[in-house]
């Protein structure tokens, strides 16, 4: 999420409309001071923001894919622990009989430690085999969510640009945390973008 944050804190949408206008909601459109562009021409800059938070926890598609993502890393994290449990069982079934035959005076202790060894040395092998394994899934999970990232930043500046095509804001913020200490609700357009969004999926 905070990847999403960073990609998406400030949209800039330039606009050259004046005045003041409501949101679908009614919340005022408010202009701030006139700014100079680079070719040196005052003009009106008006923003917006999105309680960005909000906005993804109830972004259908966007907590879908969470979901998705949550019950994939619990089968990761399953698995490796069931390989963990059935090497251990290995281990335990296959020194048993070493540790009988060394109580009855069928083997001689040195013979059963090196015996043990091999066994210990081919299940540290498997064990090896599996965190790879492991390690592999994870990433492939990460990757999979630094692709979502990219993904849904892009769907939520796409759909901006279509929202915003008529010029109403110049730009529109994330707020999340204490990124913006204080916003007028009269700015928030959360529920117009998240409607819009959902719409959409």
């Amino acid at each position: 999420m905070k990847k999403l944050i960073i990609l998406f804190m400030a949209v800039a949408l330039v606009s050259s409309c004046g005045g003041e206008e409501k949101t679908e909601k009614g919340n005022k459109v408010k202009p701030a001071a006139g700014l100079e562009k680079a070719d040196g021409k005052q003009e009106s800059v008006k923003f917006a923001y999105v309680e960005f938070d909000s906005l993804l926890t109830n972004y259908e598609p966007y907590v879908q894919e969470m979901e998705k993502m949550k019950a994939e890393r619990e089968r990761i994290e399953k698995a490796a622990a069931s390989v963990t449990q059935n090497l251990e069982k290995k281990f335990q079934q296959q020194i048993a009989p070493l540790q009988q035959q060394v109580q009855s005076g069928k083997l001689d202790p040195n013979t059963a430690q090196q015996k043990a060894a091999q066994i210990q040395a081919g299940l540290e092998k498997e064990g090896q085999s599996a965190a790879a394994q492991y390690q592999k899934d994870l990433a492939a999970l990460s990757k999979r969510d630094s692709l979502n990232t990219v993904n849904f930043t892009n769907k939520i500046q796409d759909f901006l640009k279509e929202y915003n095509k008529d010029n109403k804001y110049s730009m529109v913020f994330a707020k999340s945390g204490l990124n913006i200490l204080y916003a007028d609700e009269g700015y928030d357009i959360t529920e117009e973008v998240l409607k819009g969004l959902n719409a959409k999926k």
